[in-house]
C-alpha cells in the first residue's frame, strides 16, 4: 500500500481560482460609498416616480443623490451630455421610466 503525500501545504491561505480573495480596503470603501449613493438616489426616485410616470413615460431620469436634483430626457445620449454639463464633479444615477414605474437602474 502506498501513501500519497500532498504537495500543497494546508497552512497556506486558500486563493480564489481566478482572483485573489482579499479585497483592498480602498476598494471596499469605494463600494460602500457607491452603494450609499445608489440608495440615496433610489429614495429620491421613489419620491418622484409617480409624477414622472404620468408626465414622462419611456424617458430617462438622472438623479444627483446628495441634493436630489434631477434631469429628465427622452434620449439617453443627450441625458449623458447634460449630466456632464450640470453635474461635472458629482456622480449621478440614471433610471429608465416606463408605464409601470422603473425599468431599472442604468
Amino acid at each position: 500500500m502506498t501513501t500519497t503525500i500532498s504537495k500543497r501545504s494546508h497552512t497556506s491561505p486558500k486563493r480564489g481560482r481566478i482572483f485573489e480573495t482579499e479585497v483592498p480596503p480602498q476598494q471596499l470603501e469605494y463600494e460602500r460609498k457607491r452603494t450609499e449613493l445608489r440608495q440615496q438616489a433610489r429614495t429620491h426616485f421613489e419620491r418622484l416616480k409617480f409624477g414622472l410616470m404620468s408626465s414622462h413615460p419611456d424617458e430617462y431620469v438622472s438623479i444627483e443623490p446628495e441634493t436630489g436634483v434631477y434631469l429628465v430626457e427622452a434620449d439617453f445620449e443627450v441625458l449623458l451630455w447634460r449630466c456632464q454639463i450640470y453635474f461635472p464633479q458629482s456622480p449621478t444615477c440614471i433610471f429608465g421610466i416606463n408605464e409601470t414605474g422603473s425599468c431599472g437602474r442604468l
